[in-house]
């Protein structure tokens, strides 16, 4: 199965994010965001709900529907929603962006206005479609992570102020035979800038060879685009890599039980800024991994930081982790749906340790285990709290 695959129900007010795979492509149009009834839907939102953080919420749930089932490219429905904005910003309550009291303390990170993250998470949307058809004959599947997996529509940022814009974040899962091919198509992006295209080439040269000498386990690349204010980090994954960290090894470790910690050696195109590379538990305690002296190398540096860990009885997901989870989002599955299942496999396993974890604790949620949680949106929070 491949294209837009994503974990929903297909319905508005009870969203189901996890538990089954619609294909965006095949699915019947809906609503459109162009219509008359498109306005009528958000005046029922506005009426139903009197909290703007769950007005805010609902409005994101109703956009990434209809964006998943209209059938219609990203851009289309940016200009669709051009055409009608000041109709629909008249209609919102005045004090919508006047969020108050809203934690964000650990995050750092600015709610953005309604209108803003419509036009900017159909932007990243866009971009998305594109990265798909480039890469689909390239590699096995894409996940995406980040606030472009957890907060379409409601935690998308333009670039306005210090904490800058929203950048798109996707795991590339590669087999043998993709990653030892040559990857002279990047060099036909014509939305990359050029510099970041030919760096690319030599460090997936240079991935190889430390691959071979294994002191690295995958790599990453930040693409700037041109004419556009953020950024598309790739992390370059190879399969065994991938599925230990999501399935086989993680499995094993977490049968045993034992305090433990996996490592990622990440083949890096930029220092990593922080003395500590942090995760939280279930119980949103926090687990502070010392990153070791970064090896120089050719274009970059190789970064070991916390795959996961299991500490005093606690499991803690890693920073790549955290890019799958909550939302467990495969974009493309170019072998009909092995990398979904071992995604769903993962999900699976989070949910088990959260179980056995609660018979010591049982206030522990899922949530608390992502390092952003407090930036949830409340229908994705609520959802949240059911396992």
């Amino acid at each position: 199965m491949s294209g837009k695959e994503c974990f929903s129900d297909g319905h508005i007010k009870d969203t189901n994010y996890v538990d089954q795979l619609i294909p965006r492509s095949i699915l019947p149009k809906k609503s459109e965001i162009n219509s008359k009834n498109f306005l009528k839907n958000i005046e029922t939102i506005n009426s139903d709900y009197d909290d703007n953080l769950l007005v805010r919420s609902k409005i994101a749930e109703f956009l990434l529907d209809i964006y998943k089932n209209s059938g219609k490219p990203a851009i289309e429905l940016l200009n669709d929603f051009e055409l009608i904005k000041d109709s629909f910003s008249k209609i919102l309550p005045k004090d919508i962006n006047n969020i108050q009291n809203l934690d964000n303390s650990y995050t750092n990170k600015r709610l953005p206005g309604v209108e803003e993250t419509i036009e900017a998470t159909l932007t990243r949307f866009s971009k998305l479609e594109k990265i798909e058809d480039i890469f689909k004959n390239h590699v096995k599947g894409i996940i995406v992570g980040g606030s472009m997996s957890y907060g379409p529509f409601y935690n998308i940022r333009e670039n306005l102020d210090s904490t800058g814009s929203s950048d798109i974040d996707l795991i590339f899962v590669v087999n043998d035979d993709q990653l030892n091919s040559r990857w002279d198509f990047i060099l036909d992006i014509p939305f990359f800038k050029e510099e970041d295209k030919e760096i690319f080439i030599e460090r997936e040269k240079n991935f190889l060879l430390f691959r071979k000498e294994k002191i690295a386990d995958i790599f990453s690349k930040k693409f700037f685009l041109k004419d556009f204010d953020f950024e598309i980090s790739m992390h370059i994954f190879p399969e065994n890599i991938f599925l230990n960290m999501v399935d086989d090894k993680l499995s094993n470790d977490l049968s045993l039980n034992k305090d433990q910690y996996y490592l990622l050696r990440d083949y890096k195109d930029n220092h990593f800024p922080h003395k500590y590379c942090s995760q939280k538990s279930f119980s949103d305690r926090i687990y502070q991994f010392p990153v070791p002296k970064e090896i120089n190398v050719n274009n970059g540096n190789i970064t070991t930081l916390l795959g996961y860990a299991i500490n005093d009885g606690e499991f803690y997901p890693g920073i790549y982790q955290n890019l799958i989870s909550p939302m467990f989002s495969v974009f493309l599955d170019n072998n009909q749906t092995e990398l979904t299942k071992k995604v769903i496999s993962f999900k699976k396993n989070m949910v088990n340790r959260l179980n056995k974890e609660r018979f010591e604790n049982y206030n522990k949620k899922f949530q608390f285990s992502h390092v952003r949680h407090n930036f949830f949106s409340p229908s994705l929070t609520n959802f949240l709290n059911k396992y």
